[in-house]
């Protein structure tokens, strides 16, 4: 793929979501090769500089031990977007474009680093196989999961040392269902 600079951050924001091109932009990360050869584009939310302020306000959450922790949904954007990107390595960029992931977007706020290497290790989640249309079933999982994952989260609200309890579904975290090949 050939894109380069705000073309590539333009397809980046397509297929997977503005902070993530963000993230890669502030880095220079600014093609396929670079992105690709970052060995880990999210190690440097953990250096401690002003210029990183508003990237981690925007994409981590700031633990009450002052540690930050990455939000899950940005840690599976980026994650899908590498595979997405190492699978079709001779596609065109205008095919990639084009292609279609059907997500559905759930939230919550504040994971613990434990919880983040716990998302981080589940390698190959299940996929589903759905049409892209809209799905009641795809909602009502959708919602189920989402609320499942607030309740956890209340529950455990002082073990994990989170502060806001006001979880919302969409916001504050991703729940992914994908369409099996």
């Amino acid at each position: 793929m050939d894109l380069r600079d705000e073309a590539f951050y333009d397809f980046i924001r397509q297929i997977s979501e503005n902070r993530v091109a963000e993230l890669l932009a502030f880095q220079n990360c600014n093609g396929v090769d670079s992105f690709l050869g970052c060995k880990e584009c999210t190690d440097v939310l953990r250096f401690e500089s002003d210029q990183l302020n508003d990237l981690k306000k925007n994409m981590c959450i700031t633990l009450r031990d002052g540690s930050v922790a990455l939000l899950p949904g940005l840690e599976s954007s980026i994650s899908n977007l590498i595979k997405l990107l190492k699978r079709a390595p001779s596609t065109t960029s205008s095919n990639l474009a084009k292609t279609t992931v059907p997500t559905y977007y759930s939230t919550i706020h504040t994971p613990s680093p434990s919880d983040i290497s716990m998302f981080a290790n589940l390698s190959n989640p299940p996929s589903l196989n759905f049409s892209t249309t809209s799905n009641p079933l795809i909602n009502q999982m959708s919602n189920r999961i989402s609320t499942t994952i607030i309740d956890w989260l209340k529950k455990n609200q002082q073990e994990l040392n989170l502060m806001n309890t006001n979880f919302q579904q969409g916001i504050d975290f991703l729940v992914e269902l994908n369409k099996q090949r």
